[in-house]
């Protein structure tokens, strides 16, 4: 956690310092450098989440939290609250220190900085966001083990994105799949565009069948 709030501070630091091509390369508006300062949060704040779900079954503590709390719905349902929290904090945390950013070297530089706010955008790049976190989770709770979840996790988007190489009929495909793609309609703000049954279909196959089949193993694995 503290890692992930130093890198939001220092990529803060950077943006404020060379704001001016960063405004050039990015725009002027204070949203535009936000996913810049948040950069290092899509890799640690998931390996966070993954680490929440798994410490107890790769150190072997599931045992004594599974006997101090028999029902282990509220032990999954708890760990998921906190997730929740942290990663909407980090998202926060993003938006907050990118407008400082804006602020500051918008203000040393002279350079005018739009504070139009396109909620629509922001919900929508916070969906996306949570759908990654979501993802960790279910992929944690299915291997039960830091170092698969963590490489599932990370060397997928490589290995759809190889594969979409394969030629133009496997890239159509490859759209209905691949969760990272279908979900910029969410980060431009368009919702119910023409895609969203590529979002919804890359959603149920990497986080809502990952988090079934990871609940139930949690439920139902034998804690030794």
């Amino acid at each position: 956690m503290g890692i992930s709030l130093a890198s939001v501070v220092a990529i803060a630091a950077v943006v404020a310092v060379f704001y001016g091509p960063v405004s050039t390369a990015l725009g002027q508006s204070w949203m535009d450098s936000a996913p810049l300062v948040g950069m290092l949060l899509t890799f640690l704040v998931p390996a966070m989440v993954i680490l929440l779900f798994t410490t107890e079954w790769t150190q072997r503590t599931a045992l004594t939290t599974f006997t101090l709390e028999p029902r282990r719905g509220r032990v999954v349902a708890a760990k998921s609250a906190v997730a929740l929290l942290v990663a909407v904090a980090c998202w926060l945390a993003q938006y907050a220190f990118g407008a400082i950013a804006a602020l500051i070297g918008g203000a040393s530089r002279g350079i005018e900085v739009s504070w139009h706010t396109d909620w629509k955008v922001m919900l929508g790049m916070l969906a996306s966001f949570l759908l990654t976190m979501a993802m960790a989770a279910g992929f944690a709770m299915c291997f039960m083990n830091t170092a698969a979840a963590i490489v599932t996790y990370l060397a997928l988007p490589s290995v759809l994105g190889l594969v979409t190489l394969a030629g133009s009929g496997v890239q159509k495909v490859m759209e209905w799949i691949d969760l990272s793609n279908a979900s910029i309609p969410l980060m431009t703000g368009e919702w119910l565009g023409k895609d969203v049954w590529q979002l919804l279909t890359a959603t149920l196959l990497w986080v809502v069948i990952p988090l079934l089949v990871g609940i139930r193993r949690q439920l139902t694995t034998e804690a030794k």
